[in-house]
């Protein structure tokens, strides 16, 4: 009996059951050009840390002001303007959908101009990260087969914003457009191939590469786009829409990432407590909280004239040697010995602060030789190891 054969166009959409197919033996061959939209191969990783906003070590709202940071790896820079006032905080509210973005965010990160500013030449707002020595080297190499930088955005002012990379002494600044007011957009920007870019910093530990997202730039501050230029400044695009313009814009930012590939994939953050370790290769903070009148965070030995020194060893091993600080109010750091007294310090300084540890000198009260239990009374204190960029 002669087989029939089924024309192709006679079969009912979705018409054939599983039933009907023979799905166990050796596949077919196939021919490798037919196969399309497969995951390209190579490295996964975000190369931004956190880029879903979740760790705040100094706290959770900041007055914008030029080289501090507000997010654990995002710094503000803020040039030349002289009236322009502006915040950066935790946003929990405003958020990507889940459905759109396919990730559900806890937190972005928000931009509130609360005194407007019109920009002039030479003026410059951004959002900045560093990407570290050695992770820039593996994006260099690997960039001449692409890379995207991508991220949402809702701004309240719609119009032409942009991105700035800087290697060194060269910047390279390239466009995005915000379509629609406030309204959720996912931005996608393939970088430039930076694979013949000469390393100038450190590819171990040392600042790789720059990222600014630009929210405001003037004159001498904007070049062409989509260009590199050799000034070594902060830069956006000529013509660009500048925020600062507007009383109450906002722009808010979620679920940011750089990824190699000439498409961006799907935005991925490691579990929580994996981001909290690659935060605090970079910052660390000793700190008590909302318990901070029944917790204690070390053990000091008094050496005389009232000098009580207290051991600290970090939980992570940091980029490099830190600089030490505090919260700032003496008052809050107190220590009590063998007497029972709490003894309130009069100074504090930190010496042998280095990538595994730092002492910390608190002067005020204690006998010589005596141990003594050192505590914060205000949930707000805290001790910070900062090895950022």
């Amino acid at each position: 009996m002669a087989v029939q054969k089924v024309a192709t166009q006679v079969i009912e959409d979705a018409a054939v059951t599983d039933a009907k197919l023979n799905t166990t033996g050796t596949m077919p061959a196939w021919n490798g050009s037919a196969l399309t939209n497969l995951p390209e191969s190579g490295d996964k990783r975000n190369f931004i840390i956190d880029g879903d906003f979740t760790q705040w070590p100094t706290g959770t709202s900041f007055t914008i002001t030029d080289l501090v940071y507000h997010c654990a790896l995002w710094e503000n820079r803020k040039i030349g303007f002289t009236s322009l006032a502006a915040t950066v905080s935790q946003e929990t509210s405003v958020l990507p959908s889940s459905s759109n973005s396919n990730h559900s965010s806890v937190y972005s990160l928000k931009t509130l101009i609360n005194t407007a500013e019109a920009a002039a030449s030479g003026d410059f707002l951004s959002h900045r990260y560093w990407i570290t020595g050695h992770d820039f080297a593996r994006l260099r190499y690997d960039s001449a087969n692409g890379a995207v930088f991508a991220f949402w955005a809702r701004c309240s002012v719609a119009g032409t914003y942009s991105i700035c990379l800087t290697l060194g002494s060269d910047t390279y600044s390239k466009s995005f457009v915000i379509s629609s007011g406030d309204t959720w957009e996912l931005i996608q920007i393939a970088l430039p191939d930076m694979s013949a870019k000469a390393p100038v910093h450190d590819m171990h530990t040392g600042g790789g590469i720059i990222i600014d997202l630009v929210l405001a730039a003037s004159g001498s501050r904007a070049q062409t786009d989509n260009t590199w230029s050799g000034s070594g400044t902060c830069y956006g695009v000529t013509g660009q829409t500048n925020l600062s313009d507007t009383l109450n814009a906002t722009f808010y930012l979620s679920q940011v990432s750089l990824t190699l590939g000439s498409k961006a994939l799907p935005f991925y953050q490691p579990p929580i407590s994996t981001v909290r370790k690659q935060v605090e290769y970079y910052v660390e903070t000793l700190a008590t909280g909302t318990d901070a009148s029944s917790m204690r965070i070390g053990l000091a030995q008094n050496t005389g004239s009232s000098v009580n020194l207290m051991p600290w060893m970090f939980r992570t091993i940091k980029r490099s040697d830190p600089t030490m600080s505090y919260s700032g109010t003496l008052s809050h750091i107190q220590h009590m010995d063998s007497s029972g007294a709490g003894i309130t310090a009069t100074a504090v300084s930190f010496t042998h602060d280095e990538q595994h540890g730092a002492i910390m000198s608190i002067t005020g009260g204690g006998t010589g030789g005596d141990a003594s239990v050192v505590y914060f009374n205000n949930g707000s204190a805290y001790v910070m190891a900062d090895s950022r960029h």
